[in-house]
């Protein structure tokens, strides 16, 4: 392993670095050393292949739950066998835990790599360094490093730390001609910005009003360092009479890495000649004289196969011929490995391999081609490959035990309905846990009306999710005008909140919340002494008690308050 680049954030910010490493094709391992952790990612041919980071949100138990594809029982399950057996990958733990599909762990894969990959955008200082091995993290399916660096500098990049990386680049942008920005992932919050773009330059110091400041920011962050955009200058009224002057050149980016990363040409392997070993010489065979082209005789045709040979090889194909109708119509009726190979369910090994290797020596394909069989449909091929599936199942103790299992929980049909109600599930939690996000950030921007339209989606989505009704309620309560009309709703979602997690402190926290802001400490006091129960050193569930007990009367009220009477349980 070489280091091809190294230095500091602060001369090369993590987001110019990511561009950097994309627009160059890189394949090696980026790490990023910041406060005491380490963020790994692992790129081939300018593509995300792999990473990690120290975050524990970005874990693939966490990152199950929240899809909803995993319990926190199973997340419990999953951290005690990677305890006992470190060497085991969590993604391979969590796919058995929760009977993932292979296409659902391909994509719980590549979630996973992705919100990892994000993160190491966090970091505003520490060091980096850039090696040209690449490591071997697991069969995951690339995933675009533009995808990953939008992704990053949205969620992980504060509005000021946007405007530092934007200053040195340009105080407004438009699209280059042809720019294709189909791998950013960007959906219907950046079609806005994204048709000011395709008609006019764009200011970004400042954003104009209209427009969400986050989401224009990060994307035109992520749109110039990647080279969709240029850097112009910002737009300025028009005059009436003379032509609008045209746009300035893009201006350069400064702060190039320190070293720069250039693949090494890599030389050809030279191999040393070998040289020649003497051997002792053989005594010459003796060979006979070669007769005169004259004299060479005629080569005799074959003789004729005899009738009775024809007869048989014509038997043998049409035999073969039934095999192959007859296990097909078995396959394709959903016939169990049992059925397909004629043997009993309690067969003994010795049983099942006479039977297998009775019915396949007629499917070989070099049997098939000596009977004259073409196999043209691969009907024979097909039923070949299947019994040897079932030959492989039903003589592994292990396999043929959760293969049985499964025929007596009512066969292959009803694991794959299993399996496509699971993943139906999956996209719906995946598509609940992408509203969440949204409403998290529009809670954030103050955006109250848009935070409970998407709680609202995230929760229609997935229902028993405890943080959806939580959040909901508390935005609920936030965009409320009249806020004590709006507390039977609020105190509904709390209260069944913690009746789907009774260890969820989110909503113990927002009910001491909303009681302290209705003047009802004791209710108050006891909630957000609950949620520092379940999170111990909670920082908000901290700071809200020491504030109710601030606020503590001499002497008790002799009434509960509005709130106390609305969360008390009829």
């Amino acid at each position: 392993m070489a280091i091809v680049s190294q230095g500091s954030l602060a001369e090369l910010s993590a987001p110019r670095l990511f561009a950097t490493l994309a627009g160059r094709a890189f394949t090696g391992e980026l790490v990023i050393a910041a406060g005491g952790r380490d963020y790994q990612v692992a790129w081939e041919g300018g593509a995300v292949v792999g990473a990690r980071s120290p975050h524990p949100a970005d874990s693939a138990a966490k990152i199950a739950v929240t899809l909803g594809v995993l319990s926190s029982t199973q997340a419990g399950e999953v951290a005690r066998l990677l305890a006992a057996s470190p060497g085991h990958d969590e993604v391979d733990v969590v796919a058995q835990l929760a009977r993932l599909s292979t296409e659902l762990v391909g994509r719980l894969v590549r979630r996973v790599a992705g919100a990892r990959a994000s993160r190491a955008l966090s970091p505003d200082a520490g060091e980096f360094t850039v090696h040209d091995e690449l490591p071997y993290w697991g069969n995951v399916a690339p995933v675009d490093a533009r995808w990953v660096l939008y992704n990053g500098i949205r969620t992980h990049l504060t509005i000021e730390r946007l405007a530092r990386e934007l200053a040195v680049l340009g105080d407004a942008l438009r699209l280059r001609p042809g720019a294709d920005v189909t791998g950013f992932g960007f959906g219907s919050d950046e079609t806005v910005v994204l048709d000011r773009l395709a008609r006019e330059a764009l200011s970004v110091a400042p954003v104009p009003p209209e427009l969400d400041a986050q989401i224009a920011m990060a994307m035109s962050l992520a749109l110039l360092l990647t080279g969709e955009a240029i850097a112009v200058t910002a737009p300025k009224p028009v005059a009436p009479t003379p032509p609008p002057a045209p746009a300035e050149a893009p201006r350069p980016i400064s702060q190039p890495i320190p070293r720069p990363i250039s693949q090494p040409i890599p030389r050809p392997i030279s191999q040393p000649i070998p040289r020649p070993v003497a051997k002792e010489p053989s005594k010459p065979t003796p060979v006979a004289a070669a007769a005169p082209v004259a004299a060479v005789a005629p080569v005799a045709k074959p003789p004729r196969a005899p009738a009775r040979a024809v007869r048989r090889a014509a038997a043998n194909a049409d035999q073969i011929r039934e095999l192959v109708r007859e296990r097909l119509a078995l396959l394709d009726g959903g016939a169990d490995h049992f059925a397909l190979l004629g043997v009993a369910m309690d067969a003994p090994p010795d049983e099942i391999r006479r039977r297998y290797f009775a019915l396949a020596r007629h499917l070989h394909p070099d049997r098939l081609e000596a009977a004259g069989i073409a196999d043209e449909n691969k009907d024979a091929q097909r039923l070949f490959a299947r019994m040897n599936e079932a030959f492989t199942t039903l003589t592994d103790p292990d396999k043929r035990f959760k293969y049985t299992q499964i025929q007596q929980a009512g066969g292959e049909a009803v694991i794959r309905a299993r399996e496509a109600a699971t993943e139906a599930a999956v996209r719906r939690a995946l598509d609940a846990e992408e509203r969440f996000r949204l409403g998290e950030m529009a809670l954030r921007r103050q955006q109250l009306e848009v935070a409970v339209r998407e709680f609202e989606k995230a929760l229609d989505l997935n229902p028993e999710e405890s943080d959806h009704h939580a959040m909901l309620g508390w935005a609920l309560y936030v965009a409320a005008g009249n806020k004590s009309a709006a507390l039977p709703a609020v105190r509904g979602h709390l209260l069944a909140a913690i009746d789907r997690n009774k260890k969820n402190a989110l909503p113990h926290l927002y009910l001491g919340r909303i009681a302290r802001m209705e003047n009802d400490l004791a209710e108050a006091e006891k909630h957000l002494t609950r949620a520092l129960e379940l999170s111990p050193g909670h920082a908000e569930a901290t700071a809200e008690l020491r504030a109710v007990q601030s606020q503590r009367p001499t002497k008790p009220p002799e009434k509960g308050g509005l709130f106390s009477r609305l969360t008390k349980k009829p």
